[in-house]
């Protein structure tokens, strides 16, 4: 005889069934949910760590353009200074005008937060509108730096020699005028202000694309904290 089980084991076995399925369902919304948190805490601290980064290398980046402006000036108020005597060249005015042909800035972007990014595989926590706009900022910083290169060793082997033989390390008021009057030395001024003035235009361009990048970072940065509260 085969003996049906009863309706009361059937009703225990269903709820423990039930009991079980609900419980495995509430283990993985738990898990998800952490999942998620966590996904957002990690995005939220990359954010910060970007923000900080770009904040400081567009400090730096300023601070370069507004060095290249004023040795720009500087060399291009020499060169279109009178050589023929009519005005007294300013004693005081020697060093400037050898700061402003010597100096090159030390400037070069923070990349920690990037590179830290890309070699553990978590570049995506950034979004992709942030990724391509930090894609285009790292392309025209490595354009700055390598245009800043070229004037750099133009400097050094072209235009550097010819102010050293017109004027020497210590040249006084006298031999800064008569060297204006030096064709070759009043071209390689002029060129050298003129490359100066081209590094600044590029470091306001790349300086204007960081901005617009940190932007874009504050504004998901706001909204990474804004989810985290809700959560």
């Amino acid at each position: 005889m085969v003996i049906e089980p009863s309706r009361k084991w059937v009703g225990r076995v269903a709820a423990e069934f039930v009991v079980i399925v609900l419980g495995v369902l509430v283990a993985l919304a738990v898990d998800r949910y952490v999942g998620v948190r966590a996904e957002s805490e990690r995005a939220t601290d990359a954010l910060r760590a970007l923000q900080e980064d770009l904040v400081a290398s567009a400090e730096a980046l300023r601070a370069a353009n507004e060095g290249y402006e004023r040795q720009s000036r500087t060399l291009m108020w020499l060169v279109n200074f009178p050589s023929d005597g009519s005005v007294q060249f300013p004693a005081d005015s020697i060093f400037r005008v050898r700061l402003a042909a010597y100096q090159t800035s030390s400037y070069s972007p923070i990349l920690r937060t990037h590179e830290a990014l890309v070699s553990t595989g978590s570049l995506s926590l950034l979004g992709s509108e942030i990724q391509f706009g930090l894609a285009d900022v790292n392309r025209s910083s490595a354009n700055y730096l390598n245009f800043r290169a070229q004037t750099t060793e133009t400097w050094m082997f072209t235009l550097m020699p010819v102010y050293m033989r017109v004027l020497g390390a210590e040249p006084t008021t006298t031999e800064v005028v008569g060297a204006l009057a030096d064709r070759e030395f009043h071209a390689a001024m002029l060129t050298r202000a003129r490359s100066l003035g081209l590094t600044a235009l590029q470091g306001e361009s790349l300086s204007a694309q960081m901005d617009s990048l940190l932007v874009l970072v504050e504004t998901e940065l706001r909204s990474e904290e804004h989810t985290s509260e809700l959560q």
